[in-house]
């Protein structure tokens, strides 16, 4: 951003019929995840903003499951949903191609060095899969609330659910593999 006390608006975009969550770009491509009220499943969207006002549809692709959660990690665009974690090649980004997919609940991922933190699971890519690299404990799964975002600082990872914030040490270096559960904050509604 320029002048980050005067924002411009550049373009924007408005998926006809669907719900917009999650959103990562990488070069001159946008990955947006849409969905339609009352419809199973997502799409993958992907737009062209070279020139952001508009940006251009470039193509989508229906999913079994909406990503609510994008992540851009070393040319590869990982997607978090209820049910799994996905791995997609950005070699073409305007053609990301499906990896790899594990399944992983969380909703929402954090990236933190080339770990990628889920709810109560760590993975890292190893060529065009996911390899599990370690387990901690997240509380009582969905129960416990509904994942909503997630943010690495001061040494830590954080992924919120509804109803607390889980703070994690930071994932060790690749040759430790390991991650530990600091201390989850309850807070009561």
């Amino acid at each position: 951003m320029a002048d980050p006390s005067n924002p411009v608006l550049l373009g924007s975009y408005s998926a006809t019929d669907k719900l917009a969550f999650a959103v990562a770009a990488y070069g001159d491509s946008v990955y947006l995840s849409e969905f339609a009220d009352g419809v199973s499943g997502g799409t993958l969207r992907v737009l062209d903003i070279s020139d952001p006002s508009p940006p251009t549809s470039l193509r989508s692709q229906s999913l079994p499951d909406m990503p609510y959660h994008f992540r851009v990690l070393e040319g590869r665009l990982i997607a978090a949903n209820d049910a799994s974690i996905s791995l997609w090649s950005l070699a073409n980004p305007r053609e990301p191609q499906l990896l790899d997919t594990q399944t992983a609940a969380g909703r929402v991922c954090a990236v933190d060095g080339g770990n990628i933190v889920v709810s109560g699971r760590v993975f890292r890519p190893d060529g065009n899969r996911l390899v599990e690299v370690a387990r901690f404990t997240a509380g009582q799964g969905q129960a416990a609330g509904f994942p909503y975002g997630s943010a690495i600082g001061s040494g830590s990872v954080f992924l919120t659910q509804s109803l607390r914030v889980l703070i994690l040490q930071g994932v060790a270096p690749p040759e430790a593999w390991r991650c530990q559960v600091r201390l989850p904050l309850v807070r009561n509604r």
